[in-house]
């Protein structure tokens, strides 16, 4: 995307703790990261897009947050966000939470994964 947009676009990414040896369900974080790509304000250098993602010993924590796109919005038929919602419950049963806010002017999910 940074190439799409000639380095541009304002994103804030932060990476904690040792992910080598840590394995989750494959494209379990992409779908959150396209969604800011896709409706999300990214150049605005107050506002970055975030993303962060930090790893323990017991969890993975996956947190995005961007600015919300003013003007015509893409539509959206919200399939993506569900997909990952049955895959976290098939594939992590009682050992996930997904926060998803979506207020005014912002879009946040925050993921937590027992490892």
């Amino acid at each position: 995307n940074q190439l799409r947009f000639s380095n541009q676009l304002q994103v804030d990414f932060s990476l904690e703790g040792v992910i080598s040896f840590r394995r989750i369900m494959p494209l379990l974080l992409i779908t959150f990261v396209e969604n800011a790509f896709k409706y999300g304000e990214l150049h605005q250098a107050d506002n970055p897009l975030q993303i962060h993602l930090a790893v323990d010993s017991l969890k993975m924590t996956f947190f995005v947050k961007n600015k919300k796109r003013k003007g015509p919005k893409e539509d959206s038929t919200g399939i993506g966000l569900e997909n990952i919602k049955k895959r976290l419950i098939l594939g992590y049963p009682d050992k996930h939470t997904l926060v998803i806010r979506d207020e005014d002017e912002f879009y946040t999910t925050e993921l937590t994964v027992v490892l």
